[in-house]
C-alpha cells in the first residue's frame, strides 16, 4: 500500500464549510427557538384572556335571567282624583 498517494476524505475547505453550516443550523435552531417561546406565551395570554371573557358572559347571563325571572309589582287599578 503506497501511503503518499492516500488523501484524506475531508479537506480544511470541507471541515470549513461543515462547521459553517452547523453554526448557520445552530443561529437557526436558537431564533425558532426564541419564536416558539414567544408563541407559547402569547397563547398562554390568549387563553387567560379567553377564560376571563367567558367568566364575564356567565356573569352577563346570569344577570340577564335574573332581571327575567325576578318578581314583578303590577299595579291593577289606580285611583284618580277628579
Amino acid at each position: 500500500m503506497d501511503l503518499k498517494n492516500l488523501q484524506p476524505t475531508y479537506t480544511m475547505r470541507d471541515m470549513a464549510k461543515v462547521l459553517g453550516r452547523v453554526a448557520e443550523l445552530t443561529r437557526q435552531n436558537n431564533c425558532l427557538k426564541q419564536q416558539l417561546e414567544t408563541t407559547a406565551q402569547e397563547l398562554a395570554d390568549a387563553k387567560q384572556d379567553n377564560a376571563s371573557l367567558t367568566a364575564q358572559l356567565y356573569d352577563l347571563q346570569g344577570d340577564v335571567v335574573r332581571q327575567m325571572t325576578a318578581g314583578r309589582v303590577i299595579v291593577r287599578e289606580r285611583t284618580y282624583e277628579a
